[in-house]
């Protein structure tokens, strides 16, 4: 059986990968500690669990309701840092069962994070934290 070799592990089990984030003009210099407390301080608390809808059969009339939370594939909040000067990095923390943390990243933290900053731009990356 083949292991998953991205993200990699820790002995535990748990991983750490940073997310690259294009950082838009117009930003404010504090970004990285207005994220952080906007993570911690009202998305934590609304992203607890999230229902996602799935659609499928003939023209997508049949719905199933799957409910994920966050803190099955996360162990804390995402945190902020700045890589350069145009590039916001975002660094999660998976837990070792962790399965379905891209779906949380691509398809709730990403946009969330977008919507609300809108200085915030495209993916960059997902790389294993380096530090």
């Amino acid at each position: 059986m083949n292991t998953a070799k991205f993200p990699s592990r820790k002995v535990d089990g748990s991983f750490c990968v940073d997310v690259g984030l294009q950082l838009l003009e117009g930003a404010p210099e504090n970004i990285c500690k207005v994220i952080d407390e906007w993570f911690s301080g009202v998305w934590m608390g609304a992203n607890k669990t999230w229902t996602r809808t799935w659609s499928t059969g003939v023209n997508l009339e049949v719905k199933k309701d799957e409910v994920l939370v966050y803190s099955d594939e996360f162990l804390r909040a995402p945190m902020a840092s700045l890589g350069s000067k145009s590039e916001l990095r975002i660094r999660l923390f998976g837990t070792k069962s962790a399965k379905l943390w891209k779906d949380w990243l691509v398809s709730k933290i990403a946009p969330d994070l977008k919507e609300k900053f809108p200085y915030i731009g495209e993916l960059l990356y997902i790389q294993d934290c380096i530090d």
